[in-house]
């Protein structure tokens, strides 16, 4: 079955920027290539084919205007204690609470959560069940492995928002795509296009 998701493109000068953030270097931290940056509208997961294809051309009954699109800032999942505190952060091993993804913010415009709204409605009348918990849209650039330990993970998380809290750029959103999961030759995911949807011009 097809892995799906839903998500924005982003410009080459995001690329490049986000690229070229200052991201720890350690052997359990992992860059996100720059050819993979989206920012994920709706994760379908694992779909069958008869589903695949209803989302597929159910999609583009989404009528949705483009819309600028703010990048702004850094942070990581999960966020540390307001306090900075955690109860693991002296532990060697991983926990779920330690930090796991390092991004990049994506402001939430009315139009940016209007379309997620909007593709969240079509999903739904196809039976497909979107994610219950608040949309917090991003830009993943990098990945810590389970291996490193929570006070690892955490100094570099820290380091990570610290160093990048100036990021800011603006691109024109004009389009979102239904996104694949394929495996290369080495078990690594590769992002497939399934269909690019247009945004209709302001």
């Amino acid at each position: 079955m097809p892995r799906l998701f839903i998500a924005l493109p982003v410009s080459e000068e995001v690329r490049s920027r986000a690229g070229s953030v200052q991201i720890p270097e350690d052997a359990s931290i992992r860059r996100t290539a720059p050819d993979e940056f989206h920012v994920t509208l709706h994760f379908l997961g694992e779909t069958d084919q008869p589903a695949f294809e209803r989302v597929r051309d159910e999609l583009s009954l989404v009528q949705s205007p483009s819309f600028p699109l703010t990048l702004a800032g850094a942070g990581h999942f999960p966020p540390t204690a307001a306090d900075g505190s955690s109860s693991d952060r002296d532990n060697s091993t991983r926990t779920e609470n330690s930090p796991r993804v390092l991004w990049i913010g994506v402001r939430p415009s009315d139009k940016l959560i209007s379309l997620h709204q909007n593709i969240g409605e079509v999903l739904s009348s196809v039976g497909i069940r979107t994610e219950e918990r608040p949309y917090h849209p991003h830009l993943t650039v990098a990945r810590i492995k389970p291996g490193a330990g929570v006070l690892l993970a955490s100094r570099a998380a820290e380091m990570f928002e610290t160093d990048n809290a100036g990021f800011h750029v603006i691109q024109t959103v004009d389009r979102f795509i239904l996104f694949s999961v394929a495996r290369d030759s080495a078990s690594r995911p590769r992002y497939v296009v399934e269909r690019e949807y247009p945004l209709k011009s302001c």
